[in-house]
């Protein structure tokens, strides 16, 4: 599957905000180890995967601050593919006497050198997902989303898309995405279906993603 930078965003969104201790401690983010432990400084995904924050990031720009005055430094939270860091709230930075770290507004992920038309050139045969109507988590503990897609599916048959099929239903993780990804290409501004959150994201191809029944959306 060749994910369109804006359908990425949307799957990235519930992702980041498992990046924080309290969804950890509460056993609701992929970061939680069976121990209780976090799996930071542990290599998750692939080396090519690097997720950084930065309010004053070019053409992604957002306030510096958050809404109870925290400042957002520029952080760097996946760095080739080993988690780095986890945002800390600061009612639980107050208990833990260290300083707290927001959760970012706005995300940058490195990509390549390939624009989309060059990554369908290069697939076989796979689906062009340009975005989703809605996607909900049904799986916190690995954060497993579902929902459908929207604007067009389209089947790539030897580098080409020859047709548009049914919208279906997808049941995945980013959490798998970033370690079967097969290629990343040129990074386009984008932001979320429905709400603001400024993203610079390439398009992914990523092989054996999860697709259930069709839907009845156009």
């Amino acid at each position: 599957t060749v994910f369109e930078p804006r359908a990425l965003a949307d799957m990235i969104a519930p992702f980041i905000r498992q990046f924080s201790s309290r969804a950890i401690e509460d056993d609701q983010s992929f970061l939680r180890k069976l121990d209780g432990n976090t799996f930071v400084g542990t290599r998750m995904f692939r080396d090519t995967v690097t997720l950084r924050s930065d309010p004053l990031a070019a053409g992604i720009q957002v306030p510096p601050f958050t809404v109870e005055g925290l400042m957002l430094p520029p952080v760097t939270w996946v760095r080739d593919g080993i988690i780095e860091r986890i945002a800390t709230d600061r009612f639980t930075a107050a208990e833990r006497n260290i300083a707290p770290l927001p959760l970012p507004a706005n995300l940058l992920m490195d990509g390549g050198e390939k624009d989309i038309d060059a990554i369908v050139g290069e697939t076989t045969r796979g689906l062009l997902l340009p975005g989703f109507a809605d996607l909900r988590m049904i799986d916190p503990k690995n954060c497993l989303l579902s929902g459908s897609t929207r604007d067009g599916l389209f089947l790539i048959e030897e580098g080409k898309i020859t047709r548009a099929v049914r919208n279906l239903l997808i049941r995945e993780t980013p959490v798998y995405l970033f370690k079967e990804l097969e290629e990343a290409g040129l990074v386009e501004i984008t932001s979320t279906t429905g709400s603001h959150f400024p993203m610079r994201l390439p398009p992914l191809r990523v092989r054996d993603v999860l697709f259930g029944a069709a839907t009845g959306l156009i």
